[in-house]
């Protein structure tokens, strides 16, 4: 889709018979650093499915911008307790390694309830780890994550799951339906155990996370991960439900397992700030943007107490309502928010518009133009990708200060080599209107 709105098909799935090339995708596709996109289907893929569906246990493709698409694996092809994984909901990663990283909602162990995987770019897949795989009352290591994993600074994986965690002390509902874990898998190439660092459902803390925590950044663009606003490198992250109004919640967790709850939605009147929150991003200017499936009152939606809003919060909890929908302009926004090099965010509602079946819309907070990279860390002499807008005519660019050797590919695209010299910073490219900055750029 072009910033102007103008939509070209790429592919429909199930166009082979049974689905084997994949059905229902629900997760957004991953630029890979050699140029291609990846992403998973619920459904579909050849071979039986033992669980929910006769379609297949689901998929993970790759698909180019011409959209010749590659199905690179199937779940549970072999049936049985699908111990490989069934039905990826979730985005996938690109670790620094090379391989892809995603979690699946069910399959796993015998008690499926789901799973993290990595897989080759050439489809070699191996599971890492089974959800509920520790012993004590509601999968005290999480079950279910509809989320999908994110590397933080340190190399680790980290991932929520939507339910399990146990029941604590303090406890306000029975956690297998209201519980989570944040994880933290001690996982770099090879994966040995993990570790919770906070079960939810723990007092008004939120319930359900179902959506990748947000590692935040040093000073500026990438709205996935990398270090800290703050010089913490902690994670932020929002539940669906739970909190003061039940209503959702944004909360703050350090990478040593200490929570912080920042907002409870619901909290004004007619929940006009908005009512069960999607995943956030991080924008350019260190607060966070996101959407709520509910709120701001509006009667034209009256089972959510409204239609959903568009929201900014700062690290400390001050919460500003952007934008009401109304029906006509969307409806149930459902995907999180990417903020566009040329500073203006870009999302998704479910229902709503002009035929009822869901809009794509831009919302503008005044932040300018930035570069962003493909990957967000390397090693020096590795390749790295930095997309744009207006990059015609680049004349430098340096990685924390230190100049590389560069080609511009596109209006869009920069290829830079990571120079010998080169720390962790931002990366600054020079062009004919003024200087570009990215995220820091971890040197690894």
């Amino acid at each position: 889709m072009t910033p102007a709105g103008k939509v070209t098909t790429l592919y429909s799935f199930c166009s082979k018979a049974k689905c084997a090339d994949g059905n229902s995708p629900e997760a957004g596709l991953l630029l890979a650093t050699n140029g291609n996109f990846y992403g998973t289907t619920k459904f579909g893929g050849v071979g039986p499915c033992v669980i929910g569906t006769a379609t297949g246990c689901g998929t993970i493709f790759e698909i180019t911008t011409e959209g010749k698409l590659t199905t690179l694996y199937t779940f549970c092809k072999e049936g049985g307790e699908c111990s490989d994984g069934a039905e990826p909901e979730a985005p996938l990663i690109e670790g620094t390694n090379g391989n892809f990283y995603g979690t699946t909602f069910y399959g796993g162990n015998s008690n499926s309830a789901g799973t993290v995987f990595r897989i080759t770019p050439a489809g070699k897949l191996t599971t890492i780890y089974s959800f509920c795989s520790k012993t004590g009352a509601n999968c005290p290591d999480g079950a279910y994550p509809t989320a999908g994993v994110v590397q933080g600074t340190d190399g680790n994986l980290y991932v929520t799951t939507s339910g399990g965690g146990g029941l604590e002390s303090g406890a306000k509902e029975d956690s297998t339906e209201c519980g989570g874990v944040l994880d933290v898998l001690k996982a770099k190439e090879n994966f040995h155990e993990a570790f919770d660092l906070w079960l939810f459902c723990e007092a008004e803390d939120g319930e359900g996370p179902e959506d990748s925590p947000v590692q935040a950044q040093a000073s500026a663009p990438e709205p996935s991960v990398s270090s800290s606003s703050n010089g913490t490198g902690n994670f932020y992250g929002t539940a669906s439900g739970g909190g003061a109004n039940l209503s959702g919640t944004v909360f703050e967790i350090t990478p040593s397992g200490k929570f912080i709850l920042v907002y409870s939605f619901c909290s004004n009147a007619k929940c006009a700030d908005g009512a069960y929150p999607n995943a956030i991003s991080e924008g350019t200017d260190g607060n966070f943007y996101g959407t709520t499936a509910g709120g701001n009152g509006n009667s034209a939606c009256p089972s959510l107490n409204g239609c959903g809003t568009v929201f900014e919060i700062t690290p400390g909890g001050t919460l500003t309502t952007l934008h009401s929908f109304e029906k006509s302009d969307g409806q149930d926004p459902v995907s999180t928010l990417v903020q566009a090099t040329n500073g203006v965010f870009y999302g998704t509602t479910f229902f709503g518009g002009a035929s009822g079946d869901g809009t794509v819309f831009s919302i503008s907070t005044g932040l300018g133009p930035f570069v962003r990279t493909v990957p967000t860390m390397g090693a020096v002499g590795s390749t790295v990708m930095i997309l744009g807008t207006d990059l015609t005519g680049a004349s430098a660019v340096s990685f924390n200060g230190k100049a590389a050797a560069f080609k511009v590919v596109s209006a869009t695209e920069i290829t830079a080599t990571v120079p010998s010299d080169a720390t962790t910073g931002t990366i600054e490219v020079t062009t004919p209107g003024g200087k570009l900055e990215s995220w820091p750029f971890q040197v690894l």
